[in-house]
């Protein structure tokens, strides 16, 4: 069943949350005063977003910004088959810190070199390679300067929305952190650890480990990454 109803009475980044958390599969339209947006869904985690003949996250600020308007979400409507990763990291980012999308670059900002995040990053070998063949390792992925997601990788443990927004509430940290640039950061709770270091181009690597490894293993073991990941450029 279509679900409707007008922006005056609940804002796109809510709707996100509501599509999100129902984990739920389809095509949400969203129209304003001047535009209009299609945003897709596969599972709750936006896929892709279109509109006014652009795609990704430059849509998505735009339609953030919409107070008025309608929108209208049809749950039989396909989602794109190759996810976007670069929104993931984006919606991650502005539900658990709002206003942050804004300092993120559309992808029409990019520079050519550094192109749409997908998984033919040949980064995400090594990542993956890395996640399947470490015990104690959850996820991995690799965020650019501007914190959004270039390579990634993760077991079935986790919804990969979760460890976007975990990476985004790290990434959010790192900006904020008042000292010189951060470098490293090790990260233990009752789930487990969070060990991010910078690479040398800039961007940083993250890794979630489980409550099974010691802050020792996982730091040499995400040394060992970061120098493979290095080598690798």
């Amino acid at each position: 069943m279509a679900w409707r109803g007008s922006l005056e009475d609940i804002r796109v980044r809510d709707l996100l949350q509501v599509l999100r958390t129902g984990g739920r599969t389809g095509e949400l339209v969203v129209a304003g005063l001047e535009a209009d947006a299609r945003l897709y869904f596969q599972d709750g985690a936006l896929v892709e977003a279109v509109g006014g003949g652009r795609s990704g996250v430059g849509v998505l600020t735009d339609t953030l910004s919409w107070n008025n308007g309608e929108f209208e979400f049809r749950p039989e409507a396909e989602a794109p088959s190759r996810p976007d990763l670069e929104l993931q990291s984006a919606v991650a980012r502005v539900l658990a810190f709002p206003g942050t999308l804004t300092v993120v670059p559309s992808a029409a900002d990019l520079t050519p070199t550094s192109g749409a995040p997908t998984t033919s990053d040949s980064r995400c070998a090594p990542l993956s390679a890395f996640v399947a063949t470490v015990p104690f390792a959850e996820y991995a992925c690799i965020q650019d300067a501007t914190g959004v997601i270039r390579a990634q990788s993760g077991s079935s443990l986790h919804p990969m929305a979760q460890m976007c927004a975990l990476a985004a509430a790290v990434n959010a940290f790192r900006l904020a952190h008042p000292r010189p640039e951060l470098h490293r950061m090790l990260v233990e709770d009752d789930r487990g650890v969070v060990a991010v270091t910078r690479l040398g181009d800039g961007s940083m690597l993250m890794v979630v480990a489980d409550g099974n490894a010691g802050l020792g293993n996982v730091s040499a073991a995400v040394t060992k990454l970061a120098h493979q990941l290095e080598a690798s450029q």
